[in-house]
């Protein structure tokens, strides 16, 4: 449909240098599972799995994902919930 974005998580093994040039010839936004992973000159997806993150975590994540034009984060794990509405708000109070 008009205006999707899609995303892949590279699995297997991938030089991360030609995981990001065929998302880019291909219009893909590259999934990322670690922070310091993410291109913040782009749209950012990011997949977070684990259960536990600390304040400090989150801080670090929102310091991350805030200098971005768009982002998306997933929590892949039994606190998601939770863990992304602390999130949104720690974003909140940045913008």
């Amino acid at each position: 449909p008009a205006g999707a974005e899609l995303v892949w998580l590279v699995r297997g093994i991938w030089h991360e240098d030609e995981s990001r040039k065929l998302c880019q010839d291909l219009g893909l936004i590259l999934a990322t599972e670690r922070v310091e992973d993410v291109n913040m000159g782009e749209t950012a997806y990011l997949r977070l799995s684990g259960a536990r993150y600390s304040e400090d975590d989150l801080w670090s994540i929102s310091d991350r994902l805030a200098d971005g034009p768009k982002a998306f984060c997933l929590f892949n794990n039994t606190n998601m919930f939770r863990l992304a509405q602390r999130l949104q708000g720690l974003l909140e109070t940045e913008g």
